[in-house]
């Protein structure tokens, strides 16, 4: 039996396609967890939550962030541009908030209640990417983070985010984040294979990516562990593979499903994998990415409207506007997937 190298956040992948608004389908589709018969089934099938008591419980309770979530939106998609980065920043907290309940976190969400974060407005005389956003330990984000990131935050510590470290996670405004900024995003694309070295076989993983020519240190490659940079430009598993199950029990446990996203190649049949690039100790996936980076213009709007009237004259407009809609259509994909378990796309 031939063996394959599927990159996927989970295993089974859900690829939808529809003839209405992928961003519009995509929202039918996360108001099924409003239906409580529906996200039981889901907490017992997919979650192994036994408990028919707590089942029930929770399913109350995402259905409210559920049906609070897209309200949030709904509103926001019906406003002008600058009024929906406060609707949507809490729609996605909303959605990070039910997500918490679907990983059985109720008591320890209800003991981080509030965001966690802050801004000080006397920042905005900045260029708008060495703006900072301020993280702490106590609160829905920092434990979301913690959480899926392995990292542990001090009691007393004070994390600075640099917007534009958010801005270079964002997979699907990469094209605009290339116009406003010389850098590159810091992101790589990588295709599985299989290699043999000597006797043994090994999963290798090549570079995919336009933006890097050469694959950085797996240090800065937040998402992995157990592999090792191997020669002709790949990473090699540590421990060789001999079955089909060995490969994706080896991927499961070794690449972190928070920090990396798939994209289907129509030329090799395959999915490939999208993770993030950085030194830094602090790195923010995707979804917490767009929920900062919403949270961040909410306050601009809050504060100094008059601010954000000069970012949407400045070169950074492409990139603030194409946020509003492919951030959210992101994000979400990405909240269902994790709700279900499965690697989910919505196609035309």
């Amino acid at each position: 039996m031939e063996l394959n190298v599927n990159l996927l956040r989970y295993n089974k992948p859900n690829i939808i396609t529809t003839r209405l608004d992928v961003l519009e389908e995509t929202m039918n589709y996360l108001s099924f967890f409003k239906s409580l018969d529906f996200t039981e089934g889901i907490l017992l099938n997919k979650h192994n939550i036994k408990n028919s008591t707590e089942r029930k419980m929770l399913a109350k309770h995402i259905k409210e962030h559920i049906s609070l979530s897209l309200d949030l939106a709904k509103q926001a998609f019906n406003s002008k541009e600058e009024l929906s980065y406060l609707p949507l920043y809490y729609s996605c907290l909303n959605l990070i908030k039910a997500h918490l309940l679907f990983m059985n976190k109720r008591s320890d969400l209800n003991r981080n209640l509030r965001h966690g974060m802050s801004y000080n407005e006397k920042q905005m005389g900045r260029d708008f990417f060495n703006e900072e956003l301020y993280f702490y330990k106590k609160g829905a984000i920092p434990f979301y983070y913690q959480l899926i990131s392995g990292q542990t935050i001090r009691s007393k510590e004070r994390i600075k985010i640099k917007i534009q470290d958010l801005y270079t996670q964002i997979k699907d405004i990469s094209a605009e984040y290339v116009l406003v900024s010389s850098e590159k995003p810091q992101r790589i694309e990588l295709k599985g294979n299989l290699t043999k070295i000597g006797k043994e076989q090994y999963i290798m993983l090549t570079n995919h990516s336009y933006t890097y020519g050469k694959l950085p240190s797996l240090r800065k490659v937040k998402s992995m562990k157990n592999f090792r940079l191997g020669r002709n430009d790949s990473f090699i598993s540590k421990t060789p593979i001999k079955t089909q199950s060995e490969i994706d029990k080896f991927i499961d446990s070794n690449i972190n499903k928070y920090y990396m996203s798939n994209y289907y190649c129509n030329n090799c049949k395959e999915f490939h994998l999208y993770t993030g690039v950085s030194g830094k100790k602090h790195v923010f996936n995707e979804e917490l990415s767009i929920a900062l980076a919403y949270f961040h213009l909410s306050n601009i709007i809050r504060y100094n409207p008059m601010h954000y009237r000069k970012l949407v004259d400045s070169k950074y407009n492409p990139l603030i506007i194409a946020l509003i809609k492919n951030g959210y259509f992101t994000f979400i994909k990405s909240m269902i997937g994790h709700f279900h378990k499965f690697s989910f796309e919505v196609n035309i």
